[in-house]
């Protein structure tokens, strides 16, 4: 599949949710980017499973809470975790 088909897949909604991943530091939960973006939670978790399909996002669970799931652009997230203790870092 070549890069602009790739392109064309992703929503409106799920490119907005990208910027506001590319915004943040550290990786963050579903509802606080909905609040962040003032965005329905639902239109989040769908546009960040388009996203992970697409390994655009990495999604890993919250050793403080395993009820919520972290979520991080695959980039930012790629070039911390070449350290041992990248996970300690967003704990």
């Amino acid at each position: 599949m070549s890069n602009e088909e790739n392109v064309l897949k992703i929503t409106k909604m799920a490119k907005n949710i990208y910027k506001g991943l590319l915004n943040e530091v550290k990786p963050i939960i579903a509802q606080e980017l909905a609040e962040k973006l003032n965005l329905n939670i639902r239109s989040v978790r769908y546009g960040l499973r388009i996203l992970i399909d697409q390994k655009k996002v990495f999604k890993y669970s919250n050793f403080k809470d395993m009820r919520k799931t972290l979520y991080c652009v695959l980039d930012n997230f790629s070039s911390v975790s070449n350290n041992e203790n990248a996970l300690e870092l967003f704990l």
